[in-house]
């Protein structure tokens, strides 16, 4: 029987499987990498998604099918993120947040964070993070975040979306640093990185793909 990938993503969406492939392959990740894709673990209309026991049971069902296949989780999906550590020990493995890597590289620079997201419930889960992750640095920031409303991150059209991106892009222009929180974002870093200008700016699935790489 094969061995476990050594790691596996846990996804809402096709997009996300298909970005976080082509963001591994840019990175030079060569080991095997498993996915699972469960559309109804999200419904992308909405507004609000507090994590009930419903919904933890239904994450924790497809976490235990992909712990089958691999030796570690990530969760891509974000509005997720905030119950990775539970996840992590009911199963027994590393569970990991989608965005754990990035925040991490946003530790020691410089000015007000300014988070992107296209998920409106996504949005808290993201800054709570950002701020404890701050905190536990005893770097004292400012966080702005910004919502790309009109683009839900599953049914949008790739130039809508993009479109969506570049406008709620505006309001964080004053920001010192930028975080793309969205792995189906990735699509269209280039375009948020063209107009973000020379400032740092750090991707969710970017990170993650570029530590696995280096690991």
């Amino acid at each position: 029987m094969p061995g476990k990938a050594a790691v596996g993503f846990l996804h809402a969406g096709e997009g996300s499987r298909v970005a976080t492939d082509a963001a591994l392959a840019r990175a030079g990740y060569a080991k095997e990498v498993a996915h699972l894709v469960d559309p109804a673990l999200v419904d992308a209309r909405a507004e609000t998604f507090p994590i009930d026991e419903r919904r933890y049971a239904a994450m924790l069902a497809r976490a235990r099918e992909l712990r089958e296949r691999a030796e570690r989780i990530v969760l891509s999906c974000s509005v997720y993120n905030g119950v990775a550590a539970d996840l992590g020990e009911d199963l027994g493995i590393p569970v990991e947040r989608g965005d754990a890597a990035a925040v991490r590289r946003l530790v020691g620079t410089q000015g007000t964070v300014g988070i992107l997201v296209s998920f409106p419930p996504t949005r808290p889960v993201v800054v709570d993070y950002v701020a404890e992750v701050l905190a536990q640095a005893e770097e004292q920031r400012e966080i702005c975040a910004s919502v790309a409303a009109d683009a839900p991150p599953f049914a949008t059209a790739p130039d809508v979306y993009r479109a969506a991106l570049l406008a709620a892009l505006q309001p964080l222009h004053a920001c010192g640093v930028l975080l793309v929180a969205q792995y189906t974002m990735n699509e269209h870093l280039d375009a948020l990185r063209a107009a973000w200008g020379p400032r740092p700016s750090f991707s969710a699935l970017e990170s993650v793909a570029l530590e696995l790489a280096a690991a």
